[in-house]
């Protein structure tokens, strides 16, 4: 399975307060704004709408087609190659919410589309107007063509993923089932802060590669010092 883009900044929140309404809100955020414009809207398979910024966006030109019966989907194509999936359930459940997803290739970083640092301003500018958050993370596809990690599930203890990629959040509800003390320990990482009562961990500068080894190897050195290994995999059954 091949995969389009390299990377995926998703963000996911359980506000239930949240509608539609707040699309033009999250294009508006500066940090955002600046990456996805130009950016076009396909309103069918031969037409479409290109916005030149956010203000020119209006939540009445989402079709119908994208307004299902439980949620309401926008799909963003920028003209440097970026893609924004937005979806906003209209029922809030255990496991399913509101998400916000942009896609990226490594060509994107290297070119200085997207860094460290524009993507924690775009994490924090988006977090702020979900109001709460409940996951984010930076993540590279599991699945490569030809040589590659295969799609293994990650380790997972009571419904916590304990396996670290690029950018990975541990939320309040996830700390109160690891414990935030471990987090003391964590020294192999570029980056480890508090965010919206939980913490942020960014793993190294540049982006992480599940094909390279010293990357892999680093992963597992930071998992050690958080002590994942000594936890054990207790997935909970979803349904």
């Amino acid at each position: 399975m091949a995969f389009e883009k390299d990377y995926a900044l998703s963000i996911g929140s359980k506000n239930s307060g949240l509608t539609i309404r707040v699309i033009p809100e999250i294009l508006s955020c500066p940090s955002l704004e600046q990456v996805i414009f130009p950016a076009k809207l396909e309103l069918s398979a031969h037409k479409e709408v290109w916005f030149a910024s956010p203000q020119e966006f209006k939540v009445e030109m989402i079709p119908k087609a994208f307004r299902k019966r439980n949620a309401t989907y926008v799909w963003l194509d920028t003209e440097n190659g970026l893609t924004l999936h937005i979806e906003f359930r209209k029922q809030i459940d255990l496991w399913s919410g509101h998400s916000f997803i942009l896609e990226f290739n490594q060509t994107h970083v290297k070119q200085g589309t997207l860094s460290v640092a524009k993507l924690k301003g775009i994490i924090s500018e988006v977090s702020s107007t979900f109001r709460s958050i409940d996951s984010i993370d930076v993540t590279s596809p599991r699945k490569y063509i030809g040589d590659g990690p295969s799609n293994v599930r990650p380790k997972v203890y009571h419904d916590v993923v304990l396996e670290l990629d690029w950018f990975t959040y541990y939320s309040p509800a996830d700390l109160s089932i690891i414990g935030r003390e471990r987090f003391d320990n964590l020294r192999t990482c570029y980056e480890k802060y508090d965010f919206m009562g939980g913490i942020m961990i960014i793993l190294q500068e540049e982006p992480f590669d599940k094909r390279n080894p010293e990357h892999i190897a680093r992963r597992l050195q930071a998992e050690k010092e958080l002590g994942f290994d000594l936890l054990p995999d207790e997935p909970i059954a979803k349904g």
